[in-house]
This record gives structure tokens, sequence and C-alpha cells, in this order.
């Protein structure tokens, strides 16, 4: 394990961070879209109709 010390690490880790963040927000909605499309969620497409 790479261990970071400092200010000058600060833009790498917020970066590293905010692309964790995002992958897990992609996650999470791939997750949901899955449950739609299986019908485990109520707005998915028999909710629609």
């Amino acid at each position: 394990m790479i261990r970071l010390h400092g200010p000058a690490y600060t833009p790498l880790l917020a970066r590293a961070l905010a692309e964790k963040e995002k992958a897990d927000r992609q996650e999470a909605l791939v997750a949901r879209a899955l449950r739609i499309s299986q019908g485990g969620e109520i707005g998915g497409l028999e909710g629609q109709r």
C-alpha cells in the first residue's frame, strides 16, 4: 500500500474519491435498473401501464 502525505496529494485523493463515488452511483443505478426490469420495484415497466 502506498502512503500519501501532505497537501500535494490532496487533489489526487479528491479525484480518486470522486471516481469511486461516481462508480458507486453507476453501480447503484445498474442495480436499480435490474430490479425494475425484473419487476421488483414499483415504477418499473408493470407500474407504467
